[in-house]
């Protein structure tokens, strides 16, 4: 489970992958300008096309195994599409696609459903809501919608969508809870202050916790019944929420800094005591109630601390050194962590078995490193000239082929790695890679990714 940090300082965001046993064929997404096609396609070569017309690069969002949602400009016309494996339906808008500005930010899905923000100012913009499967779009509210650190949460059920809210001012912020089949809202409390609200809420928006500048602070527990609980007036700690729990952590902390947790079942409180810190010190991930995992905010350490005290430093994570995104260093389902073995001059990257409670593998470090977690296996680049495979296995990572010209971009369900070739080293198009044995098979030529 991943925890919702209650400042602004980082994004943390929840999410956990849940991977059936019997889950779907997987199905990407490719774009053809010499031929003006856009097509499904599997890893085993199977293709179809969903689309003629094509006239300009499209980009969009993979929304789950088989689907996902494309801008794309057929005949000259921008349009909002939503991909499957055996159609393209275009969704109407009341707005000019221009203003998206090339980019699909979605902020949460809960299929059919899907939020998207529209852009604007950084914190305070316009959001969109999407039905995948009535092919429709509104605009969630004429008012402005505050998204700050989780501040918009579909219900577990998917019958309601729970966010925050700007109200006729600057100093109103509002929660609200709005009845997807209906369209009907109300607002289950109201924030008054002169800022942007300090709120996060937990997975499915059953908890929201808020900060009021007060002194000291009051931290209040806010629930869609519309009743709201202080927590604490407590200016000694930086209060945070996750799914199960709120927490604590002590701020100005240097050693023995113990980070207090409290279910929200009534269950006993849990400890997890940091033995020295920089400053202060949050937790990001919990894989359950036998180690907790923390970051420092002034030394960009990662801890993995265990109830009776013992503290293993697990590396540390930069942005110079790491460039994938803080939020998304952990695996979807919590279990692998990327880490640099030092935050100025770092000479190792390795990766951190959670389950295991140990390093999976180290190699040395010589560029900046990315990640990418597929469900397969995981893809490291080291820099633009090194990519390492990964199959979640006892034997080490595989160092693949390197090309100027091309990119490694998704682990398939058996385990073979599609490139997408787009100079003239080999025909250009998309491709398999067998590390077995070594060999590329095209899959579509002239072919370029549109969604992994």
């Amino acid at each position: 489970m991943r925890f919702r940090i209650l400042i602004l300082l980082m994004s943390l965001l929840a999410g956990i992958a849940q991977v059936s046993a019997a889950a779907p064929e997987r199905w990407y997404f490719a774009q053809n300008l010499v031929d003006g096609q856009v097509i499904a396609y599997t890893a085993k070569g199977e293709t179809n096309i969903l689309l003629n017309g094509l006239t300009e690069r499209g980009y969009g969002y993979a929304l789950d195994e088989q689907s996902a949602l494309a801008i794309l400009n057929i005949d000259g016309t921008p349009g909002l599409f939503h991909l499957t494996p055996e159609a393209a339906s275009q969704i109407p808008l009341s707005f000019d696609l221009a203003v998206l500005e090339d980019e699909l930010i979605i902020r949460e899905t809960h299929l059919p459903y899907v939020f998207m923000q529209i852009p604007g100012d950084a914190s305070v913009v316009t959001g969109l809501l999407v039905n995948v499967e009535t092919h429709t779009a509104e605009m969630i509210s004429p008012t402005p919608v505050y998204f700050g650190q989780d501040s918009l949460r579909f219900s577990e059920d998917g019958q309601m969508l729970r966010y925050v809210r700007q109200g006729d001012n600057n100093s109103t912020w509002h929660l609200v809870e709005r009845t997807l089949a209906t369209g009907n809202e109300h607002i289950f409390f109201t924030i008054e202050e002169d800022r942007f609200a300090r709120i996060a809420a937990d997975r499915y928006g059953e908890h929201w916790l808020y900060g009021a500048p007060t002194e000291p602070v009051t931290y209040l527990l806010i629930s869609p019944d519309a009743s709201a609980a202080v927590l604490a007036e407590d200016s000694e700690r930086l209060w945070g929420i996750f799914d199960d729990n709120v927490y604590a952590t002590p701020l100005n902390c240097l050693k023995n800094c113990a980070i207090e947790l409290y279910p929200f079942d009534g269950g006993s409180n849990l400890t997890f005591v940091v033995p020295t810190s920089e400053g202060a010190v949050v937790p990001v991930h919990m894989s359950d109630a036998s180690q907790l995992t923390a970051f420092d905010l002034y030394s960009s350490s990662l801890v993995n601390i265990t109830p009776d005290g013992t503290a293993s430093l697990l590396g540390y994570w930069t942005s110079l050194s790491v460039w994938t995104p803080f939020d998304e260093i952990f695996s979807p389902d919590g279990r692998w962590l990327l880490v640099v073995n030092d935050p100025e001059n770092p000479t190792l990257f390795s990766l951190w078995d959670t389950a295991n409670q140990q390093t999976a593998f180290e190699i040395p470090y010589t560029e900046p490193v990315e990640i990418l977690y597929d469900d397969g296996g995981i893809l490291i680049y080291e820099g633009t000239d090194i990519t390492y495979l990964y199959l979640l296995s006892d034997e080490p990572p595989v160092q693949l082929p390197h090309s100027d010209q091309g990119h490694y971009y998704a682990i398939a369900d058996d385990g073979s790695i599609l490139f997408w070739q787009y100079g003239d080293a080999m025909p250009p198009g998309l491709y398999t890679y067998d590390a077995a044995t070594e060999s590329y098979t095209l899959l579509i030529e002239a072919a370029e990714v549109l969604i992994p």
